[in-house]
């Protein structure tokens, strides 16, 4: 399904890629990407707690295999920024997926199955985009951010 859409792609559709973004903002959003995916990797998680309101999955293997499928949606110029495992095995035997963060390659836009990709444990992707790149995107998507005095 195109996650920004919510319309059924075919496989194999190209992406469609928003304008690009002024390299200042390319610069900024990796920067701040690399804030982030530091922040995520600095949470403990080990030993795992089973109380902690982390995404427990109960079926064996389904944490591995969810965030397998979120790396398989990484095209070229993408990059996984966090870098520890993306499981974890609770004391009582719960698996666990750990927070990821993407940061996505110049020309991501709405077409790109990360974008609007929704998950059941933490993750989001990061791109940079134009004004006119960052409202396509926002157009399509369930859940904008938008910070005080934003153009969004």
């Amino acid at each position: 399904m195109g996650e920004a859409s919510g319309v059924e792609e075919p496989p194999g559709a190209a992406r469609r890629p928003v304008a690009e973004a002024p390299p200042a903002a390319a610069a900024l959003a990796l920067a701040l990407a690399r804030l982030l995916a530091d922040a995520l990797d600095a949470l403990r998680t080990e030993p795992v707690d089973d109380r902690l309101p982390l995404a427990a999955f109960r079926v064996p293997g389904e944490a591995g295999q969810c965030a397998r499928r979120l790396r398989e949606g990484l095209g070229p110029g993408d990059r996984m920024l966090t870098r520890r495992p993306p499981t974890a095995r609770g004391a009582g035997g719960a698996e666990y997926a750990l927070p990821a963060l993407a940061l996505l390659g110049p020309g991501a836009g709405p077409g790109h199955p990360l974008v609007g990709r929704e998950v059941p444990f933490p993750f989001a992707a990061v791109l940079a985009a134009s004004p006119a790149g960052a409202a396509a995107v926002a157009a399509g998507s369930s859940f904008v951010h938008r910070p005080r005095g934003g153009a969004l």
